[in-house]
């Protein structure tokens, strides 16, 4: 490619690798001029792009973007295709990390967690967590969830809200805790 100074290019197409289609382009997506460049990221200009059309461009796009963002921040001129390896691996390590974020929230999904609130023999509440209320509310009439119902046998459930993780239920039963006896009375006669 031919050597261009930096410091003579005052128009989008006298960078290399961008021709008039690329320039219009680059235009539409706010770059007048090409220190407007300067610190781009070539993929999130590729995504406004897309965005501002309407269309999906070709991923190529990607390519002459870098070329261009990298050599108006000092590197030297490189055809956009030297730009395409790096390219496809950056984007599959994206697709990668969406993929398993995308796996990781439908497993957060699917993990619902309880708090509930149990009415003891002797009266007093008793606030817990668990992933299965039915199958807690069991354990605790046999005596093999808490010490603290075991001698206070049996107990009922009085109330139960779902939580969408188990950090949320934690801090849900910590502020259920904090009530007073009044404020938890006045919980569980609101979803009677």
């Amino acid at each position: 490619m031919p050597t261009v100074s930096r410091t003579d290019i005052t128009d989008l197409e006298k960078i290399p690798n961008v021709g008039p289609s690329l320039a219009a382009k680059l235009r539409l997506i706010g770059v007048s001029s090409p220190q407007d460049l300067l610190g781009k990221d070539p993929y999130t200009m590729y995504e406004d792009l897309c965005h501002a059309t309407g269309v999906r461009q070709d991923p190529c796009v990607i390519d002459v973007f870098i070329a261009a963002v990298r050599f108006m921040g000092g590197k030297p001129s490189k055809p956009w295709w030297k730009y395409t390896p790096e390219r496809k691996r950056t984007l599959a390590a994206k697709a990668k990390a969406k993929e398993v974020a995308v796996l990781k929230l439908k497993k957060q999904l699917a993990e619902r967690w309880f708090v509930y609130i149990l009415r003891c023999a002797d009266g007093s509440l008793y606030t817990g967590i668990t992933k299965d209320v039915d199958r807690r509310l069991e354990q605790h009439n046999a005596g093999t969830a808490s010490r603290y119902t075991r001698s206070r046998l049996p107990v009922t459930l009085e109330y139960q809200e779902e939580q969408p993780s188990q950090s949320m239920a934690l801090k849900r039963e910590f502020a259920i805790k904090a009530m007073s006896r009044k404020a938890k009375e006045a919980l569980i006669q609101a979803v009677k």
